[in-house]
């Protein structure tokens, strides 16, 4: 079965999250990109933009919202939501149990985590099933 997704959601706008979320709106994507307030998120646009010219895109061009917190996300529309925190495994944690309430069923939760199993990602939480890795 193909899926197309349309809207993402990335949580977490470091390094890799400012990335990943050009690189999704790059293919088509709306790009919700929750980033709270600070270094992160006052540094966005020039690390996204560094990005887009790798990609050989305009950064102006792509569609990438950011959002100050989760409950900003436009949780019905959502097709895909990819974690992108700090590897702590406590945070990571803390995150997974904050969007699961607020996600559809349906909606996949991803994690980015270059550290940790997803499955330790997801130990206690009721939808095991629902979280992925990318």
């Amino acid at each position: 079965m193909e899926t197309t997704l349309r809207n993402v959601a990335v949580v977490g706008a470091g390094t890799m999250g400012a990335d990943m979320a050009v690189r999704l709106a790059a293919s088509g994507c709306k790009v919700f990109l929750m980033a709270r307030p600070g270094k992160s998120r006052d540094s966005f646009a020039p690390r996204a933009q560094r990005s887009a010219a790798d990609l050989g895109v305009e950064f102006e061009k792509l569609n990438i919202e950011l959002v100050p917190n989760l409950q900003a996300l436009p949780w019905d529309t959502l097709d895909l939501v990819i974690e992108n925190v700090k590897e702590d495994l406590a945070i990571k944690q803390q995150v997974f149990s904050e969007m699961l309430p607020l996600a559809r069923p349906e909606t996949p939760l991803a994690s980015n985590s270059s550290t940790y199993y997803v499955r330790r990602i997801a130990e206690g939480l009721e939808t095991l099933a629902r979280v992925r890795g990318v």
